[in-house]
């Protein structure tokens, strides 16, 4: 089989038609731990993060705060953490982390449409740098709960940008030319809140800058009429994540996209350049630039590992292979694309395809019209880049959830353990019914 070694992470290598990862035959790895399982490249995943942060440290003032929710395990949380990462956080339980990992509090950013009392409260005992909130009546909240705990909050609040061709998301923050301003207003207004923050998050995927662009200009635009009108000035200015990675399209395309996407430092270069000119534009302090990274970090650091369990072709239709890891463990696989490799080719033969999981629902495909080395039961394929939210989204739905192994160099550890059917019960009590 004839693969573009440039089209792969740099973690992955293909020898003797065998796929390699860091220095490690994934064989090796299904021989000890069985299938189905994550496997997670420290090198990649550290290599991502590093290459992230250098392209925009350039404006000086820059936390990365990496999104937690898009993969929440701890031993990626803690290598990010290790690496320098901030922490953005939308539940209690990712601030627990966090904070459980040593993350400074001065780089957590707390975001979410529904905040709990009890969560608001964990983000004010644990001073974190900043709390986003996303409506008026959230604000009131946080100051009323400060006010009982006799502290001031810094708090940012989240807009709502007017970018044409982007989906408005209403659930999500405040029109920036029509409620964001008031919101501030009344903020102000609160005795226990410190108004410093400025938030927006406008998609997911996003291959170009110009969204990031034109955001940049209406949040500046804002900060401005906050200034001179309020006093406001604004210490925090997070634009969010969503950087989008290469070769990640929807499974089943509607038509071609002919646009190639920006780089990563064309994007770095394109927001910070933005950035600069609306600062000087407006005679604005310099802020502290907030970038919110997920799937740009993670996504091809991480894989699934699968064995074949059955090929079928029925009619005329494309050869199905069913493997043993599906939509419980990939989620998002219906939707976007994920490359996938056999980890040992002995056949030159191709042909195409569909890669379907295990589960009981039409649902479970991961793969269509793939060309691929002829399947026999028993074989193993890569699902590439896994890393984002499959983690975070996978579930104990008909299969107990596999382990996850970590690949540093040459060598390899379990840094979660697979479940067992004792672990799917663990927590239910269904003695005593009578």
């Amino acid at each position: 089989m004839n693969l573009d070694a440039s089209m792969l992470p740099d973690s992955i290598i293909i020898i003797n038609n065998e796929l390699i990862i860091d220095d490690v035959p994934a064989i090796t790895i299904i021989k000890k731990y069985g299938t189905p399982l994550f496997v997670v490249s420290k090198k990649q995943l550290v290599q991502n993060y590093n290459k992230f942060h250098e392209r925009f440290m350039k404006f000086t003032k820059v936390l990365i705060a990496y999104s937690y929710k898009t993969n929440y395990l701890p031993s990626i949380c803690s290598i990010l953490n290790q690496e320098g990462a901030g922490a953005e956080v939308v539940s209690g339980f990712e601030l627990f982390l966090a904070m459980k990992l040593g993350v400074p509090p001065s780089k957590i950013i707390f975001n979410g449409p529904g905040k709990t009392d009890q969560e608001i409260t964990m983000a004010i005992d644990y001073d974190i740098a900043l709390i986003n909130a996303d409506s008026i009546e959230e604000l009131e909240r946080i100051n009323k709960i400060a006010s009982e705990k006799g502290k001031i909050v810094n708090v940012g609040i989240r807009i709502k940008p007017n970018i044409p061709g982007f989906l408005a998301w209403p659930k999500f923050g405040l029109d920036v030319d029509r409620w964001a301003f008031e919101a501030y207003e009344k903020a102000l207004a609160m005795e226990n809140l410190n108004v410093i923050g400025m938030h927006a998050h406008v998609g997911t995927q996003i291959c170009n800058s110009q969204p990031y662009v034109e955001t940049i200009r209406q949040m500046t635009e804002l900060m401005h009429r906050l200034y001179t009108k309020l006093g406001i000035k604004i210490k925090y200015m997070d634009i969010g994540g969503g950087f989008g990675v290469s070769g990640y399209e929807p499974l089943y395309p509607i038509e071609d996209q002919n646009e190639e996407p920006e780089t990563l430092d064309e994007m770095a270069e394109s927001i910070i350049k933005v950035l600069y000119s609306c600062i000087s534009h407006y005679k604005l302090s310099e802020t502290i630039l907030i970038l919110e990274p997920g799937r740009s970090i993670v996504s091809d650091a991480t894989l699934l590992l699968t064995m074949v369990e059955a090929t079928k072709t029925v009619g005329k239709n494309t050869k199905t292979v069913v493997v043993d890891g599906g939509i419980n463990l990939i989620q998002f696989a219906p939707y976007y694309y994920h490359r996938i490799l056999p980890v040992i080719n002995n056949n030159s033969k191709l042909e195409t395809v569909d890669i379907c999981g295990p589960l009981c629902m039409q649902s479970d495909v991961i793969g269509v019209n793939r060309k691929l080395p002829t399947l026999k039961r028993g074989d193993y394929l890569a699902v590439l880049d896994s890393g984002a939210y499959s983690l975070s989204l996978s579930q104990q739905f008909i299969r107990p959830r596999p382990p996850v192994i970590l690949v540093n160099w040459n060598t390899h550890k379990s840094v979660r353990l697979g479940e067992s059917f004792e672990d799917i019960f663990r927590y239910d009590d269904f003695s005593d019914l009578d």
